[in-house]
């Protein structure tokens, strides 16, 4: 197939959030609610959890709703650090298969058993994972792992890309017209091996509006 594709300036909508606002929450009445923008792994996400979890048990919260809905990836490492804060016992982190030297090399293993090191204070076992189409990348890993693990449900509307999938692209620039790539050297496969033909991160239910209320969770997406 052959079909004329027209250069435009880029926009910008694929740019990543800053450090400076890409995580946030807020309390509404019996449930927290954790935007994260960005997996981004420093000192103020670190942070944020902690403090969030120590307000969930002073103030008794039923449940956390982690909005990853407008979260196009970054760091998986976001992911260990937010379930240490959670009551599981163990988890299964998703298998990498890194080809960047031509030949497939296994970094992780789905089918390891991770000890969870958890955190003295820990946020409310019922955990819900919002997710939509422009959720991507290493915010869908999030999404999925948390599933895969039975940590949370996922609500929202399906995710962009399948769960399984290649990254850790590498950047390269065309010799002569300098235009810019980038290439995937490694595959990553979900922790739940039986859903590895899933075109997409199965919901446990579906949101009413893309940004509903989030007092309006437990009653529309649950």
């Amino acid at each position: 197939m052959v079909k004329p594709c027209r250069l435009e300036k880029y926009s910008g909508f694929l740019d990543f959030a800053d450090d400076s606002d890409f995580i946030g929450y807020e309390i509404e009445g019996n449930k927290a609610i954790l935007h994260l923008n960005a997996c981004i792994m420093n000192e103020k996400y670190k942070s944020t959890l902690e403090n969030l979890a120590q307000l969930c048990q002073e103030r008794q919260i039923k449940s956390l709703i982690l909005d990853l809905s407008r979260n196009m990836g970054g760091n998986s490492a976001v992911i260990d650090e937010f379930i240490t804060y959670t009551n599981a016992e163990s988890f299964r982190r998703y298998e990498m298969i890194d080809y960047s030297s031509g030949e497939p090399m296994q970094i992780t293993s789905r089918r390891e058993i991770v000890r969870n090191k958890r955190k003295p204070i820990c946020f409310p076992p019922h955990i819900l994972c919002r997710v939509s189409c422009h959720t991507f990348s290493s915010a869908r890993t999030f999404a999925v792992t948390l599933k895969d693990n039975g940590i949370a449900r996922v609500i929202g509307t399906e995710t962009g890309g399948k769960p399984n999938s290649y990254g850790m692209p590498r950047k390269f620039a065309m010799p002569a017209s300098k235009l810019r790539f980038r290439v995937s050297t490694s595959y990553f496969m979900r922790p739940d091996a039986s859903k590895d033909d899933a075109l997409t991160l199965a919901i446990d239910a579906i949101h009413p509006k893309p940004a509903c209320q989030a007092a309006e969770c437990e009653e529309k997406c649950t």
